[in-house]
């Protein structure tokens, strides 16, 4: 048996029909779903290559799967999968329906994702690409790229009052990916309980659980009342303000 490269097909070459054995591998992939709908095939040179055959084998293969309904040739694209009716062998159905998306999304945590600035993101993206050193493509230290990092401190110091310097700087991949890094050190520092905000995100929780720290909620309550949880909270351990959904913001 040997094994397609990109497309993981089982070619059984003893049995002496290998382009009906092929056949068979690209139709059952295309039935059970693993290839759908607009997919474009490797070239006939190129999966010959990966599966040890003759080239005129592949060919044949997709010849007699194009004239079934299964693929579709168009010159100059390549060989694509057929855009099969309704059934077990139409391919992936979409995970989320168009009709059962949200026309408006209230749920916490969720971003309205129709006005990221997508122009002037891949603006930005170029112009940063082409004026990086070659260096800078490379595994960067684990806290960030220094250039990075240096802009965040001169922005909080500026914008914020916070006097900070490139080294008190950690680039992390988001809220959660920093709330993990914080709960480990906070643990490695003797810190074993922490309280947070009630209501608040359960899967912010479960990152301090995971981290080994154990958790007290608390209201939210007046500015006051929440000062005075925290003076309580730090007795034991640490005082969570958690992101606020506030139009706002509040940290």
């Amino acid at each position: 048996m040997t094994e397609g490269l990109d497309l993981h097909l089982s070619v059984d070459k003893a049995a002496g029909f290998v382009a009906r054995s092929l056949e068979t591998a690209l139709r059952e992939a295309i039935r059970s779903g693993r290839l759908h709908a607009s997919v474009r095939l490797p070239g006939s040179r190129s999966l010959a290559a990966d599966l040890g055959i003759s080239r005129g084998t592949v060919v044949q293969a997709y010849t007699q799967l194009t004239a079934e309904g299964w693929l579709v040739g168009t010159p100059g694209s390549g060989t694509r999968v057929a855009d099969l009716p309704a059934g077990p062998a139409a391919g992936r159905p979409d995970p989320q329906p168009a009709a059962a998306r949200l026309a408006i999304d209230l749920r916490p945590g969720r971003p309205d994702l129709s006005s990221f600035p997508r122009t002037e993101w891949a603006s930005s993206v170029r112009r940063a690409l082409s004026a990086a050193p070659y260096e800078d493509l490379d595994y960067t230290e684990p806290a960030g790229l220094p250039v990075l990092r240096t802009a965040v401190a001169d922005y909080v110091t500026r914008a914020r009052g916070v006097r900070a310097d490139a080294s008190a700087v950690v680039i992390t991949a988001g809220f959660t990916s920093g709330l993990a890094l914080l709960a480990r050190a906070l643990h490695r520092l003797g810190t074993r309980t922490v309280g947070t905000e009630d209501p608040g995100l359960a899967k912010h929780r479960d990152v301090l659980h995971a981290a080994g720290l154990a958790t007290v909620p608390g209201s939210s309550g007046t500015t006051s009342s929440r000062s005075a949880r925290c003076r309580r909270w730090r007795r034991t351990g640490w005082c969570s303000r958690a992101v606020r959904a506030r139009p706002w913001g509040r940290v």
